[in-house]
Formats: C-alpha cells, sequence, structure tokens
C-alpha cells in the first residue's frame, strides 16, 4: 500500500508542479485555462487587439438596466487580415473558458490554411473571461451577475461580433462565409452557433467537443475516465498501484497524523490544509483533475497549450519518456 501510494504521490508532484495545484480546497471544475508565459511574451501569429462596444448583458429580456438603460459592456476578440480579399471567408474562433491569447496562439490549423482561402482569421473572447468582464472587476462577485455567463447569450455576443465584422469591419465582406472553429468547450460552441444561428454560420470544425455529453445521455458518464486509464496504462503506468494510491490517498486522511503528513508532502497552502477525515475528497479530485489534463495534452510534440510541455508528456511523467523534463 505504501508503494502504491509513493507511486501516486511521485507522479502526481510531477505533474502538479506545472499546474500550481496547491489549493484544492478552493478548486472547481468551472476554471479558467491557464496561460503560459511563453504564450504572454510571444507567438508566431499576429494580430490586433479589437474591441466590440455596446454588447448587451442580457440580450433576451429588458430585465438587466442600470440607471433605467439596459446594461452594455465591450467585447475583445483578435483579428488578422493579412491573406484576406475582398468577400474571403471569415475564421471564427468561438472562444471558449479562458485568455483569448492561449487560444490564438495554439490554434495554428486556421492561421495555416488561412491564405490559402484569404481568409480574415478572428479570435472572440468569452464572456467573463480574459478581459471581456461585463462588470468589471465586479463580474465574479455575485450570482446576479454570473447568471450573465453562459452558453446561450455567449453565442449571442458572437453572432453580433460577426455581423460588425461583415457589415462595418471588413471591406466587402458582405456576403463572406463564416466557418466557426473551436476546440473542447470552444468546439460545443462551434457546432451550436452553427446548430442555432445556421443563417449566420456557413460551417463549423468542432475539434475534441463532447456535444452530446451530458447527464441522461446515452454516452457513458465515465467514458473520458476510461480514455485518461487508458493513455497512461499504454505509457506503461501500473493501474493497480495507481488504484491503490487513491485508497491509501483516502486511509492516510481519516488520522490526523495522516492528514499532516498528506499537507506536508503536497505542500498545501494553509487555507487548503486538510482538516477531517473527508477533506481528502478535495485532494484527490485535484489529482484527479491532473491526470485527465494530462492525457489531454499528450501530444507527440512539444507544446505551450496550458504550460510548456515536452512531447509525450505522460511517458516523461512516468518517467519513461526521452528528452526534456517537466519543469
Amino acid at each position: 500500500m505504501l508503494t502504491a501510494f509513493v507511486f501516486l504521490l511521485v507522479y502526481s508532484e510531477a505533474a502538479l508542479s506545472f499546474m500550481h495545484i496547491r489549493d484544492p480546497n478552493t478548486w472547481t471544475q468551472l476554471h479558467q485555462l491557464e496561460e503560459t508565459n511563453n504564450v504572454r511574451g510571444r507567438s508566431a501569429y499576429k494580430w490586433t487587439e479589437e474591441w466590440l462596444d455596446d454588447v448587451p448583458v442580457d440580450h433576451f429580456s429588458f430585465a438587466n438596466k442600470d440607471n433605467f438603460k439596459l446594461r452594455k459592456f465591450s467585447l475583445r476578440y483578435f483579428l488578422n487580415v493579412d491573406s484576406y480579399e475582398k468577400g474571403g471567408p471569415i475564421f471564427f474562433y468561438t472562444g471558449n473558458e479562458g485568455k483569448l491569447e492561449g487560444f490564438a496562439t495554439n490554434t495554428g490549423f486556421m492561421w495555416d490554411i488561412a491564405p490559402e482561402f484569404h481568409a480574415a482569421v478572428v479570435f472572440a473572447e468569452h464572456r467573463f473571461y480574459g478581459k471581456t468582464q461585463p462588470y468589471g472587476d465586479k463580474s465574479y462577485n455575485t450570482t446576479d451577475h454570473l447568471g450573465y455567463l453562459s452558453s446561450e447569450q455567449a453565442l449571442a455576443d458572437f453572432i453580433m461580433l460577426i455581423d460588425h465584422l461583415k457589415q462595418k469591419k471588413l471591406n466587402g465582406a458582405q456576403k463572406s462565409a463564416v466557418i466557426a472553429f473551436g476546440g473542447s468547450y470552444g468546439g460545443m460552441l462551434a457546432a451550436w452557433i452553427r446548430i442555432k444561428y445556421p443563417q449566420k454560420i456557413d460551417g463549423a470544425i468542432a475539434s475534441s467537443a463532447p456535444v452530446f455529453w451530458f447527464i441522461d445521455s446515452k454516452i457513458p458518464e465515465d467514458i473520458y475516465d476510461k480514455i485518461v486509464t487508458r493513455s497512461f496504462v499504454a505509457a506503461g503506468c501500473n493501474r493497480k498501484a495507481v488504484e491503490k494510491g487513491w485508497l491509501a490517498l483516502r486511509n492516510l486522511a481519516q488520522t490526523a497524523k495522516g492528514r499532516s503528513y498528506l499537507n506536508e508532502v503536497f505542500h498545501l497552502e494553509e487555507r487548503s490544509r486538510l482538516a477531517s477525515e473527508n477533506d481528502y475528497k478535495f485532494l484527490a479530485d485535484y489529482i484527479k483533475d491532473v491526470f485527465e489534463t494530462m492525457a489531454m495534452v499528450n501530444y507527440p510534440y512539444p507544446a505551450e497549450f496550458l504550460t510548456s510541455l515536452p512531447g509525450w508528456p505522460v511517458k516523461v511523467g512516468e518517467g519513461r519518456g526521452e528528452g526534456n523534463e517537466i519543469k
């Protein structure tokens, strides 16, 4: 059992080190994708930062008012017209849960094919993420504000931006085709915007988009966990050792001495230190998220998405890979 826990600790610590996981008690599935220093500092692609003003906080009612006027905000987007020619298509990335820079830097397919199609390249930021904050620095303060953080509202934002691009911003784009692009949640948005606004969107490329993966659907709820397990086993991970590691984690959390050990070995922040026997669930969920994320970004080449990673990071984390170590 100790061996199993040590395996889980060593592997998770290797992965946790690049994800800055030190605060499991405040961890939530509704989190922003992190932006790496490399993304902030440099990119192979160029764009201009633009803003669309007067975007309604609520596209579907007149309830959201400020001094009897509908509350509005500014939506950030990136634009590149280096390859665009009059009447050419608009490649439109439906931004998801994170700062726009990360998506613009890591969606090379759009940039690669834009010259061939003489396309304008647009990345639109999702409301409540990055610099697009409908209520400024108070956007996350209340549930009244967060009630406007929804896919439906975000899609309406994007349609408003597309209309602006076609009618005012881009030369000769009134009849331009619009192709939506997106990955993960952004891929779901790309699929949904094509379905909901077929008169505005001519096509969509939805990458890794679990559009049907909802409760009570025919898709097994544990399907992704099975894919993660397969990825780690293929990389040489001992499945039974990991499973026993979870049990060891739970058992250690049942005593004050065990919790103290976990607090120290995982270097948990003071506000997140395990204080009761059930607190281990927060830590376990966090470690599980690390395994899931590593499988998701297990590219065969070095990448900058989420953080700087070598090729085949699962193998590197397992200690079986070659090349640079995860730092």
